[in-house]
């Protein structure tokens, strides 16, 4: 409260950090270090040779954000190069790639309607966004669940 922070962490040493106005909890965002940056450019490259080994499928990647990485979090206004969903979309969705990128990024305000105050896991509402996401990058009508076949009964 002494320098007006929106988020603190929940206890000494924790990841978890205690965003205050929106009285949720998220995770720290990892620094963008070098080191990280290489991971995931080694994991770009693990996709990209997955796609090139099975050409006769269709490969679709989708990246769902969390607390820790979603556009605009408190946190990363706290620390210097924080790792963000920006910079995990710029490493993975190029023109050139093998596989469909399925952009999962929202900005913040998004985020706290569908995600659980306590936790990285959807909402319903959220979970049913990205199914829609995936559906429509993969040509299917995200409304025609099960292939037509009526899932309610």
């Amino acid at each position: 409260m002494l320098f007006g922070w929106d988020c603190i962490p929940s206890f000494y040493g924790s990841s978890l950090l205690d965003v205050l106005p929106d009285q949720r909890l998220a995770e720290r965002p990892e620094p963008a270090t070098p080191v990280l940056m290489s991971k995931i450019d080694a994991m770009v490259l693990a996709h990209e040779e997955f796609a090139l080994r099975h050409k006769d499928i269709d490969t679709y990647l989708y990246f769902g954000p969390d607390s820790l990485n979603v556009d605009g979090a408190p946190a990363a206004k706290l620390m210097s190069n924080p790792l963000t969903y920006q910079m995990l979309r710029e490493r993975f969705d190029k023109d050139d790639s093998l596989y469909t990128w399925i952009d999962g990024g929202l900005p913040y305000d998004e985020f706290k309607e569908k995600w659980y105050k306590t936790d990285h896991h959807w909402t319903i509402e959220g979970a049913f966004e990205a199914y829609q996401r995936i559906a429509k990058a993969m040509g299917h009508n995200p409304m025609a669940l099960g292939g037509g076949v009526d899932c309610l009964q």
